[in-house]
């Protein structure tokens, strides 16, 4: 597969903002702000099975949601589906992640 990343590029990142507000609207940019908090927010309750045990997201997704999206949306994330990390040991990143139904990644976590 062709990796997403390379398409950033064609974003005009001048008006990002202008995008920013469209994107907040969206499920994928609520799943990315989870990551995010799971990963960098102590306050959440979460935060102590992800970032508290050194899980972060790679600096291209946590710096820029456009390559979270294009990721996500490129390898089939559909509203509802769920980005399950191989490794759980891993960070979030495109090397590491894939895309999951909800009851697949519960299952995975049964198995683990």
């Amino acid at each position: 597969q062709e990796n997403p990343a390379i398409w950033i590029e064609a974003y005009d990142l001048d008006n990002l903002a202008a995008y920013h507000s469209s994107w907040s609207k969206e499920p994928l940019f609520v799943v990315w702000n989870g990551i995010k908090s799971r990963c960098y927010n102590p306050k959440k309750d979460h935060y102590k099975y992800y970032g508290g045990k050194g899980v972060r997201m790679s600096k291209s997704w946590l710096l820029y949601y456009p390559a979270f999206r294009l990721w996500a949306l490129f390898n089939g994330w559909e509203s509802g589906m769920d980005i399950s990390r191989r490794n759980d040991q891993g960070d979030y990143s495109a090397e590491n992640c894939e895309i999951k139904t909800a009851s697949e990644n519960r299952s995975k976590k049964f198995l683990a």
